[in-house]
């Protein structure tokens, strides 16, 4: 779990770690501790588009729709370092 300021802190560089394998589900939500404030929550997949990393969205639970399939890329090229279980932004497999 992460706070939005520790989202908002990250840098280059900067390291998020998943116990999940690449193509497997991962939940994102998103809760503030206002209840007048919307609670957003889906439901997606770690991708890899030209050698960065995505967050492929399969669902949203939300009271505004949105598409599913929308892809949200981040910041980080990919890296073959010895081992191979760790990559700029923390992704491990």
């Amino acid at each position: 779990n992460m706070t939005i300021r520790e989202i908002l802190s990250l840098r280059k560089g900067s390291t998020i770690g998943f116990d999940k394998l690449l193509g497997e589900p991962i939940d994102m939500v998103v809760v503030d501790k206002n209840p007048a404030r919307q609670r957003v929550t889906a439901r997606g997949e770690i991708v890899v588009l030209n050698e960065r990393y995505g967050f492929r969205v399969t669902s949203v639970e939300s009271t505004q729709e949105k598409k599913s399939t929308e892809i949200v890329h981040l910041d980080a090229e990919m890296n073959d370092e010895p081992g191979g279980s760790h990559f700029p932004l923390g992704f491990h497999r």
